[in-house]
């Protein structure tokens, strides 16, 4: 379990440190208001493109491996169709009504100059792509090819974005044009990739008559899209927020904050990625015995490895905004406070996992409306008097909440809470909480704007 999670956690390292490297360059090739404008448009955009992205993502990273294990390719064929078809048919709406609607949203709702209207309409255009990049991306990880993932997903878009990045400072004018070109290139090329690698496997499951369970798949899906949904959004609700209550500048540096706390958050994906689409197999064959020594091993893993990671985040994080400029330090205490959520999360991340293959979405759903409500509530009231600090402790709030309810839940179903709650994990809770204020109260400037 372990060497798929560094592949897949590999992967994102190299596209989070690409991904970092493309971002210092975008800082430096457009202004600090031009660098906000586009942190906003991208991060509302993003919002819009959810419904149409990920409806079908869960049903695919779960009924994929139970459909194979029971040799039941006419379902697998059926549920890729559907897949498919609704992305792209709801891609399509999504676009036309942005760029009809595309003076209104950007003057009136994200209060933008209006000559950023262009930049707001060609990213509008990118939604499809992004769409069937996560369709074909999901169906590696349900099909459990992590190597191909990780190629078509991470290595190679983030290596050909920075390449691109690269050229356009070196060599072209209209820098914010290469800055979002740069991603809709990424998109593309992440969709084409994936596609070739799943070929053979298409080729194969063509021959088969589609078979159909729509209303499984909905109800199974639905519950856990809302969550996602609602989730983002109050996880990125912040920079439009800042956008509106502050200025584009609080919104770029918040931005930046998100870098390594994305980066890190990304371990508890990849153990998530492994994890999910083993326990769901052990789900569909009645075999209950491993799942909580799946839990309780991929746990302590994901938890310790994250909290190295954060300590060493917050020792050199101060160089790079250092290196991008004094103004940019504005960023860091924003980091540290959002480490207290990467503790949260890294602790009970992988609960979610076993609530999902048990089928449990609605669980899900009850869970991130209640943590994403607190969040956008405390968003909405915090920041026009403290922030980016407010923002960032509203984003720890909801996963507080999270926390507490992703536990409930495992007890629920029956699970030993020891599988999650021991003597190792909370000592190294307690250790974590201690480190992170003395980084707080002794490494960090105060900032509120």
């Amino acid at each position: 379990m372990i060497k798929k999670v560094f592949v897949l956690f590999g992967g994102s390292l190299h596209s989070q440190i690409f991904s970092f490297i493309s971002g210092l360059i975008v800082i430096k090739m457009l202004s600090l208001e031009q660098y906000g404008v586009f942190a906003i448009l991208t991060t509302f955009i993003s919002i819009i493109t959810i419904p149409a992205s990920r409806f079908f993502s869960l049903s695919i990273k779960r009924f994929v491996p139970m459909y194979i294990k029971r040799k039941q390719i006419e379902y697998l064929h059926g549920l890729i169709k559907v897949s498919l078809f609704y992305s792209i048919f709801l891609s399509l709406i999504f676009s036309l009504i942005l760029i009809l609607s595309s003076n209104f949203i950007v003057t009136n709702l994200l209060k933008l100059d209006e000559k950023y209207l262009w930049a707001f309409i060609l990213y509008s255009t990118s939604i499809i792509v992004f769409s069937l990049y996560t369709v074909f991306s999901n169906l590696l990880l349900g099909l459990e090819k992590f190597y191909k993932y990780t190629y078509s997903v991470n290595i190679i878009p983030n290596s050909l974005r920075l390449i691109y990045l690269l050229t356009w400072w070196i060599f072209l004018p209209y820098k914010l044009l290469g800055a979002i070109t740069s991603i809709i290139i990424k998109n593309i090329s992440t969709s084409l990739i994936s596609l070739w690698f799943l070929k053979d496997e298409l080729y194969i499951i063509k021959n088969s008559r589609p078979r159909y369970k729509l209303k499984e798949w909905v109800y199974f899906s639905f519950p856990y899209f809302m969550k996602y949904f609602v989730n983002y959004i109050a996880q990125n609700i912040s920079v439009i927020f800042l956008g509106n209550f502050k200025n584009v500048i609080s919104a770029g540096i918040f931005r930046i904050a998100n870098f390594p706390i994305t980066a890190i958050l990304n371990l508890s994906i990849a153990f998530s990625g492994v994890i999910l689409p083993k326990i769901s197999g052990e789900v569909a064959v009645k075999n209950y015995k491993n799942i909580e020594l799946i839990l309780r091993k991929a746990t302590v893993r994901n938890f310790t490895i994250t909290s190295i990671l954060i300590i060493t985040t917050l020792i050199l994080s101060k160089f790079f905004l250092i290196y991008l400029g004094k103004e940019y330090l504005k960023a860091y205490p924003i980091i540290v406070i959002m480490s207290y959520m990467l503790v949260l999360e890294s602790w009970s991340y992988l609960c979610q996992d076993v609530i999902i293959a048990y089928g449990k979405t609605t669980w899900i759903l009850i869970t991130h409306i209640f943590a994403s409500f607190i969040s956008i509530y405390a968003s909405y009231i915090l920041i026009p008097e403290f922030g980016l600090t407010g923002a960032a402790i509203a984003i720890v709030l909801e996963s507080l909440i999270a926390f507490i309810f992703r536990l409930a839940w495992v007890i629920k179903l029956g699970i030993d809470i020891r599988s999650v709650i021991n003597a190792y994990t909370l000592l190294l809770f307690i250790f974590m909480i201690l480190t992170l204020n003395f980084f707080l109260f002794y490494f960090s400037p105060s900032v509120s704007i």
